[in-house]
C-alpha cells in the first residue's frame, strides 16, 4: 500500500472531523495544522504561487464539507496556509546561519 500524499492526509483528517468539532479544531489545531503546513511545503517546493496552493487547501476543505457551519475553521486553515506559504518563501531568502520555526498558532 502506498503513503498518503499530503493532500490526501488532509483530506482524510478534514472527512473525519464531526461538525460539532470544527470550532476545537481551529483553536486546537495539532495535526490538522500540520497537515496543511505539509499540503503548502509539497505544493511550493513544486512552484506553486500562494494563490494555487489556496484554491487547493480551501477546494479540499469544502470538498468534505467544512464550508458547511466551519466558517472559523476554514478561516483558520486559510490564516495557517498563507502564513506557512510565506514563512517558507521567507526562510528560502534567509541566510543559511538564520533558523525559521513554523508559526505558532
Amino acid at each position: 500500500m502506498s503513503e498518503r500524499t499530503p493532500s490526501e492526509s488532509l483530506r482524510a483528517t478534514l472527512a473525519a472531523l464531526p461538525p460539532v468539532a470544527y470550532a476545537d479544531a481551529a483553536e486546537n489545531p495539532g495535526v490538522l495544522r500540520d497537515q496543511v503546513f505539509a499540503v503548502v511545503a509539497e505544493m511550493k517546493a513544486r512552484g506553486r504561487p500562494p494563490e494555487q496552493v489556496l484554491l487547493a487547501v480551501k477546494t479540499i476543505a469544502t470538498e468534505v464539507g467544512v464550508s458547511n457551519g466551519g466558517m472559523r475553521l476554514l478561516d483558520a486553515i486559510v490564516r495557517w496556509c498563507l502564513a506557512e506559504y510565506f514563512r517558507l518563501a521567507e526562510q528560502s531568502l534567509a541566510p543559511e546561519s538564520e533558523s525559521s520555526a513554523p508559526y505558532g498558532g
